[in-house]
């Protein structure tokens, strides 16, 4: 009985670092603005949703003693495609940022970033491996997306 509890306890924090880890691996990206703004959010698939959001909220950094920062998401699709003996799903996304500055030139930035992304499973799998599939995809569409903004 002991040993049963014990490895019940391992494996709970096993899980628990496995999940804090996934969602870890985002890396802060700042900007030179006082304040942020999400927009068009609705746009995306409800589970890409929360993960953007948190990605919004704990990554998404400014810095700045001037300006703002407006996000908005252009667009998003995501695909799910019969292949020989699997599924592929792609998944597109394209945002724009705007930095707004409130001096005398009303200095103005603004980037472009699409980013596409794509996985397959094949063989005999569950709905809940083709799940995984997508919340997978879905989280390195914004690891890209943050990779990108950083390089810019």
């Amino acid at each position: 009985m002991h040993k049963l509890v014990v490895s019940n306890i391992f494996f709970l924090l096993f899980s628990f670092n496995i999940s804090i880890a996934s969602e870890s691996h985002y890396k802060n990206v700042f900007f030179d603005a006082v304040e942020k703004k999400l927009s068009n959010l609705e746009i995306l698939d409800p589970n890409m949703s929360i993960l953007f959001s948190k990605w919004y909220d704990n990554n998404i950094k400014v810095n700045g003693i001037d300006g703002k920062l407006l996000i908005d998401i252009i667009s998003y699709n995501e695909n799910i495609l019969n292949i020989d003996d699997g599924k592929r799903l792609d998944i597109q996304l394209k945002i724009s940022m705007k930095i707004l500055k409130n001096n005398d030139n009303f200095e103005k930035k603004e980037y472009f970033y699409e980013i596409n992304e794509f996985g397959k499973i094949q063989g005999n799998f569950s709905l809940n491996e083709f799940d995984e599939l997508k919340d997978s995809i879905r989280k390195n569409v914004i690891l890209r997306l943050s990779k990108k903004i950083q390089n810019n």
